[in-house]
Parts: C-alpha cells; structure tokens; sequence
C-alpha cells in the first residue's frame, strides 16, 4: 500500500495542482516587476491587501521576519472523497519555529486548519499537508461555486526566539480549476 499522496496516479494531479497553485498564488521571479495592490474584505469584515505581480497576474508570496510563505494551496486526496490543504514556508536563519498555525479567515466561523505545536524544518522548509476534509464538508461549499476565488490564510509562526510573525497569504482559485477539482470527485458542472 502506497503512502498517502504517493500514489503514481496522484502524482501527476499533485504536480500540476501545485503548478497551477504556485503560479497563481505567486512565486514570481521578477524582482522588477511593477506590482497591483487591492483589498479583498475577510469574513470579520476586515479587508486583507492582496498584492499581485503585473507581469504575470500571480499573488505575490509573503515575507516577513525572516519566514517566507511558499505554497498556500488545496489538493484532492487519492481516495477522491477528501480534500488536503497544503502549505509550506521557509524559514532564513533555518531554526526550526516553536509554532507554527494556519487559519482560513475567508468565512465566518475562523478556521484553524493547521496547529503545529512541535514543526520541524527539512533544510529550512516546513510543510502540512495533514488536513484532510471531506468534499461535502460545508467549509468547502465554496468550491461548488463556478467563479474565481479568493482564500486568506494567516499564518502564525512563532520563532525560536518567541517573537510571533503573522503573514495573510491569499490564494487565488480560478473557476476552470474548481471544476478540475470537483471533476476528480464525480461532481461534473
């Protein structure tokens, strides 16, 4: 029996969902690039500034205090019935965080996808992919819905140090991408 996620079948999905994900929710490679900035509201009301490259549409990747935001994204799982949200970050000094959480502050109610309470880096990475939720969980109705989405998650790292970095990472999920997702679940409209 192959691990989770490390079916031959489900790796082409994987790799062309985190293709599709990573050019839309940002690494972009051109330092020079003018950049758009607009604000997207959250469920509390608050309004997120989302930051987009012009050279390539993509949202750009957040940064501060020395942790970088990599990959902010959802994937199906190979038993087609659950959803995965992955998510990765870089650290600079490469000392492991003593915390690390991920929210998804689109909706009312907040909610905690990730609560890493011991992370561990992989040179200096750390990555989720724990959470796992089924297709017909309400959290995820958004993704029955045809049109482009936005999602804000906020990660919360604390470092070794104590002081606490909070990054808003939205990730952008466009229509024709929601309907390669609901495909893979028998759900074709």
């Amino acid at each position: 029996m192959q691990p989770r996620g490390k079916s031959p079948a489900f790796r082409p999905l994987l790799a062309a969902t985190a293709a599709l994900a990573a050019m839309l929710s940002g690494c972009d490679t051109v330092a020079f690039a003018p950049k758009t900035t607009m604000l997207v509201p959250i469920a509390d009301g608050e309004k997120i500034e989302v930051t987009y490259s012009n050279s390539n549409g993509a949202v750009i990747m957040e940064a501060k205090a020395g942790v970088q935001i990599e990959l902010a994204t959802l994937v199906p799982s190979d038993d087609k019935k659950h959803i995965t949200y992955v998510f990765k970050l870089s650290v600079k000094n490469g000392v492991a965080p003593k915390r690390v959480t991920v929210s998804d502050l689109t909706d009312v109610p907040e909610r905690i996808l990730v609560d890493d309470q011991a992370p561990r880096l992989d040179n200096g990475h750390w990555n989720s992919a724990k959470v796992d939720r089924g297709i017909l969980d309400p959290s995820l109705a958004w993704l029955s819905n045809v049109d482009d989405s936005i999602r804000i998650y906020r990660f919360k790292v604390t470092l070794a140090d104590g002081s606490q970095a909070v990054l808003d990472q939205p990730s952008v999920f466009p229509g024709g991408l929601k309907a390669v997702i609901r495909k893979v679940f028998g759900l074709d409209y």
